[in-house]
This record gives structure tokens, sequence and C-alpha cells, in this order.
């Protein structure tokens, strides 16, 4: 028994809106957006922003890097769920640094945004040193601090910012160290706690 309806036409837009979409050509930028990618991170393929800069530099790795990342995705969902979607990340890692982004009573925030709460608590508790947290919040929500501005501009560091980029880079190894998107701060499993396979 035959199909009932007309027959579809070969190069009929389904998916894809364009022919180059159709034909699956890749877009990855125009010259001078890759250009200034290039020189901005070291790589046309990153993102401009401050963990693209030191990845793109090799100062942290791809695991600190993924850690910043869903770090950011944490204080965004954090913005979203108390303070709703917009608002400057400015006032996010503020209020997130006051001890906590709640302000009032905790009625109507979103369980997912007591859950991404209650983690960055844990990540601040584990970083330890202040400064080095307010460096890695800012940094991993997308605010740009002195020591990465230097590092995209190749600008010599001045003192007391080398000694912000080590702080900086020792609290994104701990953030990679001690969590990931996957697991929960506390239950990471321990190599030395694991009984040997016989």
């Amino acid at each position: 028994m035959a199909k009932r309806g007309r027959k579809r036409k070969f190069a009929a837009r389904r998916r894809e809106t364009t022919r180059n979409g159709r034909a699956g050509i890749v877009d990855p930028g125009s010259y001078t957006l890759r250009r200034h990618r290039a020189l901005l991170t070291g790589d046309p393929d990153l993102p401009v922003d401050p963990l693209g800069v030191l990845l793109g530099r090799g100062l942290i790795d791809l695991a600190a890097y993924h850690a910043g990342r869903g770090l950011g995705e944490l204080l965004a969902t954090i913005r979203a769920g108390v303070y709703g979607s917009p608002g400057s990340v400015n006032g996010l890692w503020l209020a997130i640094m006051a001890g906590g982004a709640i302000r009032g009573p905790a009625v109507g925030i979103s369980p997912s945004s007591l859950r991404a709460l209650r983690t960055v608590a844990q990540i601040k508790n584990r970083l330890g040193d202040p400064v080095a947290t307010e460096l890695v919040m800012r940094s991993c929500a997308g605010e740009w601090v002195e020591a990465t501005i230097s590092l995209a501009i190749r600008r010599p560091l001045s003192t007391p910012a080398f000694r912000a980029l080590g702080r900086l880079l020792a609290g994104l190894e701990t953030v990679a160290r001690q969590w990931s998107r996957n697991l929960p701060v506390d239950r990471r499993p321990h190599l030395e706690n694991r009984s040997p396979v016989l």
C-alpha cells in the first residue's frame, strides 16, 4: 500500500534554513572575528572571556576550564532562580560573596537554584582564601579582573596582578580537583580509600 499525501521534495528545507546549512558547511566566523579571538586568547576557537584567555595562554588545563564553566553555570542558575533572569554579573557575585544570594525568606525559589546555592557555598568553603574565592567567582561568572585583562592584551603584569593571578590559578585548580558538574563536592571518590582489585 502506498503512502498518502504528497511526495517530499529532495531539496526541501527540513531542519536547516540555508543552502550552506543543508550542505553541512560550518561557518567558523569571519576572518576578523577569528583574528581578534586569536589575538586575545591565543586560539581562534576559544571564547573571549577570562577562562578562555587562561586556557588559551596555557595557564590552566581543560579540567580547570570545564570546572570554571560549570561554576559559571551554577552562578547563572542562582541568578535566574533568586533574582530572575535579568541581572548583572557584578550584583550576582557581590550578593553571593556577602554570605548568600538570598535576601529575606527563601520563598518561591526553585529547588535547582537552592541546590546550586548549596554547591557554591561548599566550593567557597573549600577555597578558604577570601581573595581567591572572589577572583574565582568573578572570573567564572565572566567578569574581567586585572590579571586576565593584562594576559589578554599581553601587557606585563604588575606585582599585585601577578599575586592575584597566582591565587586565581590555585583557586581554579582547587575547584577542578574538588568538584565537577557530575559529582557533588563531598562525595568525590578518593583513590586512597579504594580497596585494591584482585
